[in-house]
């Protein structure tokens, strides 16, 4: 005997039936691309460069369900992140794309010490070259200071880029002068650089003279004798140049040309006459002091 069965039953059935795939259907359908997506990378990643992601990245998908497209948008090798622009794929659809960083990748060391214009030393004007080396040997990455966009110690400036100091020496330049170098050796993920600085600003010694600046040459040092500087030279006077200074060659007459018009020839009868100035003729002597010549 075949069971019946019931009307209502195989209603609720039917109506349910719809509604118990449905959620199946909308999971498919809304799927959390961010979570599905699976980010692996075919060697380490810090040993591989920023700009050498897009060959060694690999993405997958955790549902099985969708494919997923990378491009490279940044890189900074200075911090070793990336920012990649992913396209999740459903049903040969492209869906809204998103962007996701990623840090870890290889430092360029070069890169990050760009931004070190110099290094200098606390209380270095409270010693001695020499003495700053003897006290402060063991320390003196703790004296150390980085002189960036921003001022900033040694160790801060290593913290944040996680850095390690491989070797750090200050050694006499000219402790005269003050003057030391200084030579540090910077690593980092198996990368080594070292820098040098001079560093000035030392204390010098009480001993040593201070030299003071040249202000310039002195108008007086051009007054003594070269071959002897102590002996001073004699300025030229301009009046005893024999010389025209209209024509070089031809020696100057040094008497007076009036004295010579001035002069009677009768004083001094050995001396040839000159012709007077003719723009000042000179008069006639009184004819009433000659005596006619005698007639016999």
């Amino acid at each position: 005997m075949s069971k019946k069965i019931s009307k209502p039953l195989l209603f609720a059935a039917v109506v349910l039936s719809p509604l118990l795939s449905t959620p199946i259907l909308i999971s498919c359908n809304n799927i959390d691309f961010k979570n599905d997506v699976n980010v692996d990378f075919i060697k380490n990643k810090n040993a591989v460069a920023a700009t050498d992601v897009l060959s060694n990245i690999k993405l997958s998908s955790k549902s099985s369900k969708v494919t997923y497209e990378v491009e490279l948008i940044s890189t900074n090798d200075k911090t070793g992140e990336v920012v990649i622009k992913i396209t999740p794929i459903l049903k040969n659809q492209l869906q809204t794309a998103f962007e996701l960083k990623i840090d870890g990748f290889q430092r360029k060391l070069s890169e990050v010490l760009k931004d070190v214009k110099s290094l200098d030393l606390i209380d270095k004007s409270k010693h001695k070259v020499d003495d700053y080396i003897s006290q402060f040997t063991s320390t003196l990455k703790d004296k150390v200071t980085i002189k960036t966009p921003e001022e900033t110690s040694l160790n801060d400036f290593l913290t944040k880029y996680k850095l390690e100091v491989e070797g750090l020496t200050l050694t006499s330049k000219d402790s005269s002068k003050g003057i030391a170098a200084l030579s540090i050796t910077f690593k980092i993920d198996g990368q080594t650089e070292t820098k040098q600085f001079e560093i000035s600003g030392f204390k010098i010694s009480q001993n040593q003279p201070n030299i003071p600046e040249d202000p310039g040459e002195d108008p007086e040092d051009n007054l003594h004798n070269p071959e002897n500087p102590s002996e001073p030279i004699e300025p030229e006077d301009p009046d005893d140049d024999p010389y025209n200074p209209e024509n070089p060659s031809e020696p100057t007459d040094p008497e007076d040309p009036d004295e010579s018009l001035d002069e009677d020839p009768e004083d001094n009868p050995g001396k040839p006459n000159k012709p007077n100035n003719p723009k000042e003729p000179r008069e006639p002597k009184d004819p009433g002091n000659h005596k006619p010549p005698i007639t016999s």
